[in-house]
């Protein structure tokens, strides 16, 4: 049987080893304006968000909530509306007045854990990616739904393996195979092994290699989450629309990941 997160909405999501739960449906809606990037997305279990972190400049990250072709939240991710726009927010406690990002090592179980998300992939820029890291240039990141040269990945970017550095390890799928609608993903790494499901079904897997782990690759503590963005640099965006998004400390089944599909294709209307 599957287990569920007793309260209000998420009840009928899966709920075991459930950390975050984000919505858009409490979202204000804004219009991409010079006020609207103190817009934040906030957690609806805990002291969480995705937003600018102190010390950036919040006027050149600037997300609106929007309404879609079905006339439902989403969170609208437009890359180019300004000439200085970098639309992308970092994953912190708001407890904190500094907004220190998290480091994935603190985080997600290094052992298993799962990211799900309902959105729309509108654009590829190369290098650019849904989720990724907030910084470079550290030995281990996440990387999910990272376009480069054709194909779409999702899995771990830089990656030092035996002594050598900068190495992808992730499932990918090319570019064409990529939905033009709107669509639910979820990402498992379960004890070395990487999954990726679209609707519910799994689309791919790959494998860590030998000699990686988590401890080997230091400074994966110092590394946190970013929310429309890969890593440093030039045009590493995502353009697209954001739903929903589950992150779990543990590595969810088939059954779980169809049941959280489910539920979000007959939320926001799903075409498959």
């Amino acid at each position: 049987m599957i287990n569920k997160h007793l309260r209000n909405d998420y009840n009928f999501y899966a709920g075991r080893g459930l950390l975050d739960y984000f919505t858009t449906e409490e979202l204000s809606l804004t219009s991409l304006n010079p006020g609207s990037y103190y817009l934040g997305w906030y957690s609806k279990l805990t002291e969480r968000c995705f937003q600018f972190r102190v010390g950036d400049n919040p006027a050149t990250q600037r997300i609106a909530c929007e309404l879609d072709s079905d006339n439902i939240k989403s969170l609208s991710f437009r890359k180019g509306v300004y000439s200085t726009e970098l639309a992308w927010w970092k994953f912190h406690n708001t407890k904190y007045n500094d907004r220190t990002v998290i480091p994935i090592g603190d985080y997600l179980n290094t052992t298993g854990f799962t990211i799900q998300m309902t959105c729309t992939y509108e654009a590829f820029a190369n290098w650019g990616a849904i989720m990724g890291m907030c910084q470079a240039n550290y030995p281990v990141g996440l990387s999910l739904g990272q376009y480069d040269n054709g194909i779409v990945g999702w899995g771990f970017y830089p990656v030092t393996v035996n002594g050598v550095a900068n190495q992808h390890v992730r499932v990918a799928i090319s570019s064409s195979l990529m939905p033009s609608v709107k669509f639910n993903w979820c990402f498992v790494y379960n004890q070395g092994t990487l999954s990726l499901y679209f609707s519910g079904r799994l689309v791919g897997t790959a494998t860590m290699p030998a000699g990686w782990s988590w401890t080997t690759n230091t400074g994966v503590g110092a590394l946190g989450l970013s929310l429309g963005y890969n890593y440093q640099g030039t045009n590493r965006h995502f353009k697209g629309s954001i739903y929903s998004l589950l992150m779990y400390n543990q590595a969810l089944n088939e059954n779980e990941i169809y049941q959280n599909y489910m539920y979000d294709k007959q939320k926001y209307l799903i075409a498959n």
